[in-house]
């Protein structure tokens, strides 16, 4: 995954951007719980009104998935 690669031998502190398909996402937040478990993950799905009400100011208010 070119996140960890990015964070673990870049040492690139992120945030990353990854888009998928929303069928995809439970896959892709199960990788990053295997792989890559100190990273944050945050899913950003919904429609212009419910983003709108949780927009993060910056990586240091991400949260981690349950």
């Amino acid at each position: 995954m070119i996140a960890g690669y990015l964070c673990e031998a870049m040492k690139v502190p992120g945030p990353f951007l990854i888009v998928v398909p929303l069928s995809t996402v439970p896959n892709w937040i199960k990788e990053f719980r295997k792989w890559l478990p100190q990273m944050n993950a945050v899913v950003y799905v919904g429609d212009n009104k419910s983003r709108e009400v949780w927009k993060p100011q910056g990586p240091d208010q991400l949260t981690r998935l349950p």
